[in-house]
């Protein structure tokens, strides 16, 4: 493996971890109603790892060749990742059903999580 590759993984393991402790910090604040959700950093920030979260998994990818043949593993990944965002944006809005897409949310993470570190066959999906 590359240094350049290495960077990346690390990178991109530490936006992860980022991502999802600000996720539940923020739904602890617009829980208590925190004041500092308002603040233009909060809503900035998180925009700022999700994005650096991409580049380097996308980095990753085009250093292994994944952009010629996509494994079923790693394409479950990018719709997961579509669900955490779209769970995770339904939780900051939506109060009523705040409980079930933030625990849809948190699932989705867990889920690829998993998939990265196992990266399983998956012979069951044909994508």
């Amino acid at each position: 493996m590359t240094l350049t590759f290495i960077l990346l993984k690390h990178l991109h393991v530490w936006c992860v971890v980022l991502s999802v402790m600000l996720f539940c910090v923020r739904l602890s604040w617009l829980r208590k109603q925190n004041e500092l959700l308002k603040k233009r950093i909060v809503r900035i920030l998180p925009h700022l790892i999700d994005n650096l979260m991409m580049i380097s998994g996308i980095g990753m990818m085009l250093i292994l060749h994944y952009h010629q043949y996509l494994p079923n593993w790693l394409a479950l990944k990018l719709v997961l990742l579509g669900s955490y965002i779209m769970f995770g944006l339904l939780a900051m809005r939506k109060k009523q059903a705040r409980l079930i897409t933030s625990s849809l949310a948190l699932l989705s993470v867990f889920t690829i999580v998993w998939l990265a570190i196992n990266k399983p066959a998956l012979s069951f999906l044909t994508f």
